[in-house]
């Protein structure tokens, strides 16, 4: 669906918009980022943008993550100077491991492109559908 990038262009200035808002109160920023995000996240489950499923698993997975580190930093935005706690040290665990997460699900995404793109070339079926995740329908169907 083309018209679900004009909803994308605009997500780029609503995140950038906190910052002007409020220059100085990073708690205020990383709630409005996180409630772009979150509406931004709602929609793309909700249309389904992408033909092939993969790249809603991945835009979903990597969106819920993002939502899932500004959670965690929001968090981490400590109301009194120098106060580190277990539950803030396990916030930072927790915000690495989901840029980790971020990082291995785009590059097993890559890998599957390229593999299928490999075995296509060699005109056979060794991965069936791996990359769409069953059958890409045809747009009677699903009209």
């Amino acid at each position: 669906t083309w018209w679900f990038g004009l909803i994308s262009l605009a997500r780029g200035p609503l995140l950038s918009l906190p910052v002007v808002l409020s220059p100085n109160v990073p708690g205020i920023q990383l709630a409005l980022m996180l409630c772009v995000l979150l509406v931004s996240f709602t929609w793309q489950l909700w249309f389904l943008p992408w033909k092939a499923p993969v790249l809603n698993l991945v835009d979903a997975v990597s969106t819920g993550l993002f939502l899932i580190l500004l959670a965690i930093s929001l968090h981490l935005e400590s109301a009194v100077e120098g106060s580190l706690s277990f539950l803030d040290s396990f916030g930072a665990g927790v915000y690495f491991l989901s840029l980790g997460i971020i990082g291995c699900v785009c590059i097993l995404a890559l890998v599957l492109a390229v593999w299928q793109r490999f075995c296509a070339a060699k005109r056979k079926k060794l991965m069936p559908s791996i990359i769409n995740l069953g059958p890409v329908r045809e747009a009677e169907e699903i009209l």
